[in-house]
């Protein structure tokens, strides 16, 4: 999934530049493997010939009642509603485990994920000197 995504889309979604031809096995691991008490992903998938990964978002448990989530969707199936697709599933999957709030961070430039968070009723925190936003939802309101 990662050699479908830009630079610039891993960029917004790691917050430093990743060069997918370079990723150590070890990296892909601490990606894709989870914990699965505190930590999930739900990925989008399409169904051809083969299975094809299109998006993921990924949920980690930070305190009892808080989870963090991260969406990737690959540069082909932007702005086409996956990412918000993918962050309801976020949002549904906290509801069903006792999750009251969703958080996460984002950067300035990140536009399309900011028109994400305002359509899903996201509170949105400008975080000082590191050009990211803290992004909250509270899933009881």
């Amino acid at each position: 999934m990662v050699n479908e995504c830009s630079e610039q889309s891993l960029y917004q979604r790691f917050f430093k530049a990743v060069n997918a031809s370079k990723l150590t096995e070890r990296k892909v691991v601490n990606w894709t493997h989870y914990d699965r008490k505190d930590e999930i992903a739900v990925a989008a998938v399409q169904q051809c010939d083969k299975a094809t990964e299109l998006g993921v978002v990924r949920l980690v448990r930070v305190s009892p009642e808080t989870a963090e989530f991260s969406v990737l969707v690959v540069d082909h199936w932007q702005r086409k509603g996956l990412g918000f697709k993918l962050t309801e599933k976020a949002i549904e999957v906290c509801q069903r485990n006792g999750i009251r709030f969703l958080q996460g961070r984002v950067l300035n430039i990140n536009q399309p994920m900011f028109k994400i968070c305002q359509r899903l009723g996201f509170k949105v925190s400008p975080v000082m000197d590191e050009g990211l936003c803290e992004i909250s939802l509270d899933l009881n309101l």
